[in-house]
């Protein structure tokens, strides 16, 4: 989903007094930056990053996801935190991708001391 922010474009809301636009670029590593984010898994983080941003309502202008790291840029309201907003994205794309890679947990672990 690639869609650049327009500088010309309205704000994401407007009040009485007030109106905003607020984006953020999050991105992780993995875990000890290990390059396990491949052609299997890489699908299966940016789908679910797809899916809670939908249900949260943050408005996704692109999500990547690399080898070693995910990098997300959205629009989101002031009501929401900063802080909430990469726990959610986080959380509900790492939990799916090791309920679907079995061996996930292994890899990471091997080799780290």
């Amino acid at each position: 989903m690639d869609r650049s922010p327009n500088q010309n474009a309205k704000p994401n809301s407007e009040h009485a007094s007030a109106s905003y636009r607020l984006y953020v670029h999050l991105f992780w590593p993995t875990k000890y930056r290990k390059h396990i984010l491949g052609e299997k898994l890489t699908p299966v983080v940016e789908e679910k990053i797809v899916e809670v941003c939908e249900m949260r309502g943050y408005k996704l202008i692109i999500a990547r996801a690399v080898v070693d790291q995910v990098h997300v840029l959205l629009g989101y309201k002031p009501v929401h935190r900063v802080c909430d907003i990469m726990r959610d994205l986080k959380a509900n794309s790492s939990k799916p991708a090791f309920d679907e890679f079995e061996g996930l947990k292994a890899i990471i672990r091997m080799d780290v001391l």
